[in-house]
């Protein structure tokens, strides 16, 4: 059996001063995070996934390699904490394992704002909220800037999905934020598991990141979400979790972030959610916040925790919280699975936009939606939406 390998971030380190560069490894397995130089603003990343175990017995074929992105010129802020998620080798299987599959290695991801609303999460052991769709284009290599011409222009932001209150069987999606013709769907709803005297919604819903998978009778569908539905490049958001397939212990799967797809349940214990998958971290406005992470799943011992750097929240569990984690409003995020309790609403959305200084901006309706000035060192105007509204530029 070939031993498994994880992912990294890996290279020799270097003395900052002068334009020379400090490059970082990163090779633990897990979530953990990088703090750039005070004066620090374009990186270059390498990334690589863990790569897969091998099968048994013998005539078993060899793990595959992990993905591999090496990414240029990635705009990042000064003295930050960025989440890198390093992925775990695949498992072998056991000699004499039923059927003698081995795992998949996990991702490794780093960094990848208008952001929609995310989606809202089910009760009874649901699955968790896919983040509402990030579309951006600030410090992002490849592209264009958006040009807009002298005039007013509409501005939606999206409700986030609403809670399943208990007994109901499902919840709603979030919905669409647009600005320019450039729209970040909403995220999908969570899964809801098929109880007695019930259909129930067992799959997650798709949308800009999809709703995490609820545990459901054999035979039937436990998948999360897709992801980035309709499909943008870059992407807007990725798949949510799978839900566990009774016989077996009850967990949903997490909801799929802007950056990440949501981690599947599992029956390990007493059956544990999978947690929301991260969001990104954008410095559009002057310093930087997260957006769009997925919510956790419930589960019936350990809950999905919430997205990493992210804004998803939390899955519950029968015995300790029983209603789920809403999403941070105007953050886009996704809710957590409520268990025995009412599901939670998902976050609503948010659009920014970024002017050279000398443009002159308004926004209403004010003071809900601000307009800062001086922001960052070529003393950019920022515009930040956070209800519908309209932006007049002249």
């Amino acid at each position: 059996m070939a031993s498994p390998s994880n992912g990294g971030i890996i290279g020799v380190k270097n003395n900052t001063s002068f334009g020379r560069d400090t490059i970082t490894s990163t090779t633990c397995t897990g979530t953990t995070t990088l703090t750039t130089q005070p004066g620090t603003g374009v990186i270059k990343a390498l990334v690589i996934a863990g790569g897969g175990g091998s099968g048994s017995p013998q005539g078993s074929g060899g793990g595959g390699a992990g993905g591999y992105r090496c990414v240029s010129c990635i705009a990042v802020c000064g003295n930050t904490a960025y989440c890198v998620v390093v992925g775990g080798g695949g498992s072998g299987s056991s000699c004499g394992g039923s059927p003698g599959i081995a795992g998949t290695g996990s991702d490794s991801t780093f960094q990848t704002v208008t952001s929609c609303g995310g989606g809202g999460s089910g009760n009874d052991l649901a699955g968790g909220g896919g983040a509402g769709g990030a579309r951006h284009s600030y410090g992002i290599p490849g592209q264009t800037p958006v040009t807009a011409a002298a005039g007013t222009y509409g501005v939606t932001i999206g409700a986030g999905g609403t809670a399943a209150t208990s007994g109901a069987e499902v919840t709603t999606p979030g919905t669409d934020s647009e600005f320019y013709g450039i729209i970040g769907y909403g995220g999908g709803y969570g899964g809801l598991q098929n109880g007695p005297g019930r259909s129930g919604v067992q799959a997650g819903d798709s949308g800009g990141s999809g709703g995490g998978g609820a545990l459901i009778p054999p035979g039937c569908s436990a998948n999360g979400g897709a992801g980035n539905t309709p499909p943008f490049s870059p992407v807007q958001g990725f798949a949510g979790g799978r839900g566990t397939t009774q016989p077996g212990n009850s967990a949903s799967g997490g909801g799929g972030g802007a950056s990440e797809v949501g981690a599947d349940g599992t029956s390990s214990g007493s059956g544990n959610g999978g947690r929301g998958g991260a969001g990104i971290t954008s410095c559009i406005t002057g310093s930087p916040l997260s957006y769009a992470g997925g919510g956790g799943g419930a589960a019936e011992d350990v809950a999905g925790g919430a997205s990493p750097c992210g804004t998803g929240g939390a899955g519950a569990t029968p015995g300790g919280t029983t209603t789920g984690t809403a999403g941070t409003t105007n953050r886009g995020g996704g809710a957590g699975g409520g268990s025995s309790g009412a599901g939670a609403a998902g976050g609503s959305g948010v659009a920014v936009m970024r002017f050279p200084g000398a443009t002159t901006v308004s926004a209403t309706p004010s003071p809900a939606n601000p307009v800062a000035s001086c922001v960052g060192p070529t003393n950019d105007k920022v515009a930040i939406f956070t209800v519908s509204g309209t932006l007049t530029i002249s």
